[in-house]
């Protein structure tokens, strides 16, 4: 290859010119900004943000003031615990969010149910969406006092329970702060009582109304974010999704980023909605039986999932505390589950029995069939990861090399080049391997249909993550 200068051809005076070049040989990787997007309901009336316009989050009182002063909102919940799991994985990505207002329709309400009256002192555990609350009462205690000591203890932490409650005769109601059927995600849980009293928990189950989230997902069109987690978790809203991601992931888009939705319900519900879904850019999280709002599933996963620079870390067997383990550890998934949760495109949280704290088993996409026959090739998300980080790359290298040039001989080798150079830079960072036994599959040529459009041709290996080692263990005796 010529080597390429700006000295002119009219210099005769004898000596040594210099000139610096500080771009062309260039082999580094640009620095990618890790950033996220959270989508939940804001708490009606309450809170600065503006609905359906992104803003950034810097701490959890920054979310409460944004989305819910008067009480625990959804997105602030979500917000809480991608902070949290930031702390968790020792690094923070940049954390924005889109609040929406609470759809038409009726609010979910459950109860807890007192009756008797207390013959010990004691406390009453229990828990509101994976919050666990304890209630001192003494000796003697009615009905109606209980009521009153869980009311106070729950007022107590407002900014942590997505409702509020009030107690009638021993009857607490809980009222979940938004209207819509998300309320009918809350789990009420009474762990422990003192004796002489019975408390029965009853599930919200009357929400209704649905919060549309198309346009909270077209606002963060104009960002480039990494991944998006959603609080929502229907059909109707993978559609919405699959709609965004098309338009994200469009050639002069180039807005590539990965969305996270979470189920707490049946772990069939899950495998049916990542059923919907089947794409390699949309990933279910599924916590069957978890006290966890969808939401924070789904945050928890995303924002771990963006604190790392490599695209294709290995986040196998993850604690996060963010989520609320199960409290019965024999509600847990069971190993055939968690093959079926996989196979499905989903991505199971269970149970650490070394920590007690939520683990995530294995991050898959709910990319699973290709025209009706399996296709597993994209079911980790390192893989579609990986590809989005070669393609940033590669777009910061390729527009360097092209500004304000002329499509000749030369650009055409330099671009090769200088994707070649991406290409084993990542190798060397460990993203790719087998770079030079692609090499001769990385073309660049005109396109025979277009003056001056230039076609790249890129092979990329991803380096798989490692999930299994299998020992076979062969027992001799009596030699």
């Amino acid at each position: 290859m010529a080597i390429r200068h700006t000295f002119p051809s009219d210099k005769r005076r004898p000596g040594v010119s210099h000139e610096f070049d500080f771009l062309s040989g260039s082999r580094g990787l640009v620095p990618t900004q890790r950033r996220i997007a959270l989508i939940g309901i804001r708490t009606t009336g309450s809170g600065s943000a503006t609905n359906g316009t992104p803003v950034q989050v810097f701490t959890e009182a920054h979310a409460d003031e944004l989305f819910g002063t008067a009480g625990g909102s959804e997105l602030a919940l979500m917000c809480r615990a991608a902070l949290r799991t930031f702390v968790d994985m020792g690094v923070a990505a940049e954390l924005w969010a889109v609040p929406m207002a609470a759809p038409a329709g009726v609010a979910a309400t459950g109860t807890l149910v007192v009756s008797g009256s207390t013959t010990e002192s004691g406390d009453i555990v229990f828990s509101i969406a994976g919050r666990v609350f304890r209630a001192a009462v003494a000796s003697g205690a009615t009905a109606t006092v209980c009521g009153d000591a869980i009311v106070n203890a729950v007022k107590e932490a407002l900014n942590e329970v997505p409702g509020t409650v009030a107690n009638a005769a021993g009857t607490v109601t809980y009222t979940h702060n938004h209207l819509g059927v998300n309320g009918n995600d809350v789990k009420l849980r009474v762990r422990s009582r003192p004796a002489g009293i019975t408390v029965t928990p009853t599930q919200p189950a009357s929400g209704s109304g649905a919060a549309d989230i198309t346009t909270s997902l077209d606002a963060l069109l104009t960002i480039d974010f990494e991944g998006i987690a959603i609080a929502n978790h229907t059909s109707a809203d993978t559609a919405d999704i699959l709609a965004n991601a098309a338009d994200a992931w469009a050639a002069t888009k180039k807005r590539w980023r990965h969305y996270f939705v979470g189920e707490n319900g049946t772990l069939a519900t899950a495998t049916t909605l990542a059923g919907t879904a089947n794409d390699q850019r949309v990933v279910v999280v599924s916590f069957e039986l978890s006290e966890a709002l969808p939401g924070v599933l789904a945050a928890s996963v995303c924002a771990m999932a963006s604190s790392r620079e490599a695209p294709n870390f290995n986040f196998n067997s993850t604690n996060l505390s963010a989520i609320p383990p199960i409290e019965n550890p024999q509600d847990e998934f069971i190993d055939t589950e968690v093959e079926t949760a996989i196979a499905g495109g989903v991505t199971p949280i269970t149970l650490d029995d070394s920590t007690g704290r939520s683990m995530l088993e294995r991050l898959v996409t709910t990319k699973k069939t290709q025209g009706s026959n399996p296709f597993f090739d994209l079911l980790d998300l390192a893989h579609s990861k990986t590809v989005a980080y070669t393609a940033r790359q590669v777009d910061a290298a390729v527009a360097r090399v092209m500004h304000q040039r002329n499509l000749d001989d030369e650009l055409v080798r330099q671009v090769r080049s200088t994707t070649y150079n991406v290409l084993k830079r990542e190798e060397d960072l460990g993203y790719l391997h087998r770079v030079d036994q692609h090499a001769a599959e990385l073309k660049t040529e005109r396109d025979p249909n277009v003056i001056g459009r230039l076609l790249l041709e890129i092979p990329e290996s991803v380096v798989p993550l490692a999930h299994q080692t299998h020992a076979v263990h062969r027992m001799f005796v009596g030699e």
